[in-house]
């Protein structure tokens, strides 16, 4: 009788611990389930702002693609009506003024050419060579060299202050100074007026900013 009694307790207490894990396990899937129910609501909330940023992005790109359209339409009728600067005659037989030089540049449109691969650096310099030859200006290409192993070409010219180069991307004379502070890993310049190398170890402050080279 008491073997009886006690596997009737033990039945009893399996069932309860049965009941109580099934419980549990029903309280916890029910957990899971309202947890998998909001990350499905915040799911759907990121997909749907993921299409309007998407949609936004594609009228943005659009808009920026119009643009440049209308501005490559401004820059073609501009430099259709725009009248070149006539150059004024020369005085003498001199090298022209550096400030006729920069007048010259003013009245050039090269430096608003974009930089491709089938319009280099030696085609805006050969280019602008050209344009500077009514104004009585002799020129050359210039080849920059700088360290490790780059060059970049532009344009050497003669004027009554000497060589003065002129990078025709952005139409600015420079001295070797200042040739020196924007490149100042380059070993030399060449040209066919001179082969200039910078003095080891030369330093240049420009706009509080000390430069020095190698």
């Amino acid at each position: 009788m008491e073997d009886e009694e006690i596997l009737s307790i033990v039945f009893a207490t399996l069932l309860i611990i049965a009941l109580a894990l099934w419980v549990n396990t029903a309280d916890a899937y029910n957990q899971k389930q309202i947890e998998l129910e909001r990350l499905e609501i915040q799911l759907n909330q990121t997909q749907s702002t993921l299409v309007a940023t998407q949609t936004q992005l594609t009228s943005t790109q659009q808009a920026r693609e119009e643009l440049a359209i209308d501005l490559f339409a401004c820059m073609e009728q501009l430099e259709e009506h725009q009248k070149p600067i006539t150059p004024p005659p020369l005085s003498n037989k001199k090298p022209p003024t550096l400030d006729r030089l920069k007048l010259a540049l003013h009245a050039t449109t090269i430096e608003t050419r974009q930089y491709n691969q089938t319009f280099l650096c030696t085609d805006f310099a050969a280019l602008l060579s050209k344009q500077l030859k009514p104004w009585g200006f002799d020129s050359h290409i210039a080849i920059i060299y700088w360290q490790p192993i780059n060059a970049h070409a532009i344009l050497a010219v003669n004027t009554t202050q000497g060589i003065i180069y002129v990078e025709p991307m952005s139409d600015e004379t420079l001295t070797h100074e200042d040739l020196l502070f924007n490149y100042p890993t380059m070993n030399r310049v060449v040209s066919a007026y001179e082969t200039w190398k910078p003095t080891p170890h030369t330093c240049i402050f420009k706009n509080k900013i000390k430069r020095c080279a190698l």
